[in-house]
C-alpha cells in the first residue's frame, strides 16, 4: 500500500482582495501567496496603484489606526460591487476616511466646524475635519468622496451608495466586536441595504446613553421604517 505522508499546514483564510489591499498599503504579502505568485507580483510591481496615497496616510495616523484603515478598505472593496460603487472611488474614500482621527488639535478648522451649525460630539469631529482636508492634502475635489468621509460616523438622511459603503465598512471591519457583528457581516454580502440599516440601528443602540449628533437622529428618522425593533432577530425582519 502507498505510504501516507502527514504534513503540518495551517491554511491562511484571506481573500484575494485583502492580499491586494495589504500590498497597496505597503505591507509584505510574501507569506500570503505561493512563492511563484509573489515573485511575479514583485517583478511586475503589481498592486501599487495607490501606494503614494497610502504611504502619506500612514504618516498621518498611528500604526493601529493605519491597520484599521486597511481593514476597512479591504472589506469595503469586497462590498463595492454589491453596493454599486466603483472600486477606484471606494479605495480612495476608504483609505482616507480616518486621516484626521489621530489629530489632537482641530483649532485650525474651528471656523469650518462652526459653519456646520450643529452639535458635533467629540467622536465625530475627525470625520468632518478629514473631509475638509482631502482637497488640500490629496487634491481630491469629488463631492461624493468628501461626503462619504464626512458622514461615516454620523450617517445622515438620503445617503449615497458611497456614503453607505464607507459607513458599513467602518462599522463591520474585522477588528470590530459588538453583539451581532458576525451576522451583519454575512448579511452585507447578501443584502447590502439591509446590512446598512442594521449597522445604523446597532450604532444608535450603542449611543443611547451618550450625546448624539443631530445628523444621526435625522438618519434614524429617515430610515425608521426599515430599522428593526430592539431584540428583533435579524432574520425575521422583512426587506422593505
Amino acid at each position: 500500500a502507498d505510504k501516507i505522508m502527514y504534513m503540518k499546514y495551517q491554511p491562511v483564510q484571506i481573500s484575494s482582495t485583502e492580499i491586494k489591499v495589504t500590498r497597496e498599503f505597503g505591507q509584505d504579502i510574501e507569506n500570503l501567496v505561493p512563492n511563484a505568485v509573489y515573485d511575479i507580483i514583485k517583478k511586475n510591481d503589481l498592486y501599487q496603484n495607490y501606494i503614494k496615497l497610502t504611504k502619506k496616510v500612514q504618516k498621518m495616523v498611528t500604526e493601529r489606526r493605519f491597520e484599521h484603515i486597511k481593514n476597512v478598505t479591504a472589506l469595503g472593496l469586497r462590498l463595492a460591487g454589491i453596493a454599486g460603487v466603483t472600486k477606484e472611488k471606494a479605495f480612495i474614500t476608504l483609505a482616507l476616511h480616518d486621516i484626521a482621527k489621530n489629530m489632537k488639535d482641530f483649532s485650525a478648522f474651528k471656523e469650518k466646524l462652526e459653519e456646520e451649525k450643529m452639535l458635533l460630539p467629540e467622536p465625530v469631529v475627525h470625520a468632518f475635519v478629514g473631509s475638509y482636508m482631502i482637497k488640500k492634502e490629496f487634491g481630491i475635489k469629488d463631492k461624493d468622496i468628501k461626503n462619504a468621509i464626512k458622514y461615516h460616523t454620523t450617517a445622515r438622511q438620503n445617503m449615497s451608495q458611497l456614503e453607505k459603503l464607507c459607513y458599513v465598512a467602518d462599522c463591520l471591519e474585522i477588528g470590530r466586536d459588538f453583539d451581532g457583528v458576525e451576522e451583519i457581516r454575512k448579511i452585507a454580502f447578501e443584502d447590502f441595504e439591509r446590512a446598512f440599516i442594521l449597522c445604523l440601528s446597532s450604532a444608535y443602540r450603542g449611543l443611547v446613553d451618550k450625546v448624539i449628533c443631530p445628523l444621526t437622529l435625522d438618519a434614524l428618522e429617515y430610515y425608521k421604517s426599515s430599522i428593526p425593533k430592539q431584540g428583533e432577530p435579524f432574520e425575521n425582519k422583512k426587506k422593505n
